[in-house]
C-alpha cells in the first residue's frame, strides 16, 4: 500500500511539473505587466517601436505559417487611451471598432473581450497579411493601470486555441507602476 502511494504521488509529481515546464514566465514590469506564455512561443517587448509609439510587446507562435499566432499588449495610464490611437492597431492594420462585447474572468483580473477583425489603416493599401483574420481584443484594468491585448489569427486556429490563449489572460498579472514610468 505504501508502495502504491510513493509511486501515485510520483506520477502526480511529474505531470505537475511537466505542465509546468511548457509555461515560460514574462516579466514585464516596466509595462506593468508580468504573465506566462508557451514556451514556444517567441517574445519581444518594446517601448517604441513600428508598431506602436507607447509600451507594449509582441508575441507570436509558428509566424508566418497557415497556423501562427500573434499576440500584442499594451499598457495604458488612462481607459481612453486603450480606444484610441496606436493601441488600436498593429502594423498598418486598424481594429475594427465594433460594439458587441462579453466579459471573461481571469484567475486574478476580468476582461471586455470583443472580437472583430483588422482593417488597412488606409484604403489604398494592397497590404494582406492580416486579411481575414479574427481578432479577439481583451481589455482589464488594475487600479490607475489599463490594458489591452490583441490575439489575432485565421479564425480556425484561434478557436482552436481558445483554451491555450485564456488560459495565457488566466496567468496575466498587473503589477504596480508609478504614474511617471518613461514606458507609458
Amino acid at each position: 500500500m505504501r508502495l502504491i502511494l510513493i509511486f501515485t504521488a510520483s506520477i502526480l509529481l511529474s505531470i505537475t511539473s511537466y505542465g509546468q515546464k511548457k509555461w515560460q514566465k514574462i516579466d514585464q514590469s516596466g509595462y506593468g505587466m508580468k504573465y506566462e506564455l508557451p514556451k514556444d512561443w517567441e517574445i519581444d517587448g518594446f517601448s517604441t517601436s513600428s508598431v506602436c509609439h507607447c509600451a507594449g510587446t509582441i508575441n507570436s507562435v509558428n509566424r508566418f505559417s497557415k497556423n501562427e499566432i500573434l499576440m500584442v499588449a499594451y499598457p495604458a495610464l488612462s481607459d481612453s487611451a486603450l480606444y484610441n490611437g496606436m493601441r488600436t492597431e498593429a502594423w498598418d492594420w486598424k481594429f475594427a471598432e465594433n460594439d458587441e462585447r462579453t466579459t471573461y474572468k481571469a484567475k486574478s483580473l476580468t476582461f471586455e473581450k470583443t472580437v472583430s477583425k483588422w482593417m488597412p489603416e488606409s484604403p489604398q493599401d494592397d497590404y494582406d497579411e492580416y486579411e481575414g483574420y479574427e481578432v479577439w481584443r481583451f481589455t482589464t484594468a488594475f487600479k490607475n493601470q489599463h490594458y489591452v491585448i490583441y490575439f489575432w489569427a485565421a479564425e480556425k486556429v484561434l478557436s482552436k486555441n481558445e483554451k491555450r490563449l485564456l488560459e495565457v489572460l488566466n496567468r496575466f498579472k498587473a503589477v504596480k507602476v508609478g504614474s511617471n514610468s518613461e514606458y507609458w
